[in-house]
């Protein structure tokens, strides 16, 4: 794999960046349609995680 500079191998290496990701079938090229949806899908995915996180009940976490 080819990395762009030693600074952002070394961060990649840190952060686990890698973990839990694959590659797309329609990377191969450049496609603006196939970025945007692609945002778009993880973008609601976590919205969608922040509001069950803000909807919970913060009694609940009294309860012990």
């Amino acid at each position: 794999m080819k990395y762009r500079t030693k600074e952002w191998y070394e961060m990649c290496q840190r952060t686990g960046l890698h973990f839990g990701m694959r590659v797309h079938r329609g990377t191969n090229e450049l496609d603006e349609a196939l970025f945007l949806r692609l945002y778009k899908r993880k973008e609601k995915a976590h919205v969608n995680v922040e509001r069950e996180i803000y909807n919970i009940d913060p009694r609940f976490y009294a309860e012990a």
